[in-house]
């Protein structure tokens, strides 16, 4: 069934006059996932960005941790890492920001492995979102990474 489908698929691109970038693009993988990194996660919701802009962006970070290749510990790892640094300086943001922040919080938190540590983000993501967030708060990051 697979083949026919190629052949097919190689077929209609001969019509096409043998340009095979339409065909590329047929057969290429829904799997690939856009790389997202903290960065533009907290580029995109820490600084007072739209609420859609910064989920979309949260969504395509987490996809990316879920097919990076990355083991459940260095996940958890980056998961905090990331959470950390959306909610610095999150209790100087106005209320708006800070829901915005707060709502991506919990969704990064979907990425995580452990109980305890996406239990802990649930935690920070409503001080966060109450204005009640204190830099000395820490979100736990599992067990530590593997090396690698």
């Amino acid at each position: 069934m697979k083949c026919q489908f190629l052949v097919s698929i190689l077929a209609i691109a001969m019509i096409l006059g043998g340009d095979l970038t339409a065909v590329q693009a047929a057969v290429t993988p829904a799997t690939q996932v856009q790389v997202v990194t903290q960065a533009d996660v907290v580029s995109a919701c820490a600084k007072g960005g739209n609420a859609q802009g910064c989920q979309d962006i949260v969504k395509a970070f987490v996809a990316y941790l879920k097919v990076s290749g990355m083991t459940a510990d260095q996940i958890n790892k980056v998961v905090a890492e990331a959470v950390q640094a959306l909610v610095k300086n999150s209790a100087s943001l106005p209320p708006d920001v800070r829901a915005v922040v707060a709502e991506a919080v919990n969704v990064v938190a979907t990425a995580s492995s452990d109980t305890q540590q996406i239990a802990a983000i649930r935690e920070v993501a409503t001080t966060v979102a109450n204005g009640s967030f204190s830099e000395s708060s820490s979100v736990s990051s599992g067990k530590p990474a593997s090396p690698g």
